[in-house]
């Protein structure tokens, strides 16, 4: 009798960590889908900095030559 119950003891125990080793292999997954998340994020993030920058230069070469217009056209 006793033989029988340490056996149902140990199926408990190896079931009970499979689900353990289950969840942290879903853990694992869902951690690594969150850091290519937030790599994607923050390669977008770049990207739009680079775009806004490249905006910026545009306005300011736009400025510069709208200014030397003026100034030549008032002399």
């Amino acid at each position: 009798m006793e033989d029988n119950s340490m056996a149902n003891i140990d199926t408990c125990i190896y079931q009970y960590l499979t689900c353990v080793y289950q969840y942290l292999t879903c853990v694992y997954q869902y951690l690594t889908c969150v850091y290519q998340y937030l790599t994607c994020v923050y390669q977008y993030l770049a990207c739009v900095y680079q775009y806004l920058t490249c905006v910026y230069q545009y306005l300011t070469c736009v400025y510069q030559y709208l200014t030397m217009n003026t100034r030549i056209s008032l002399i």
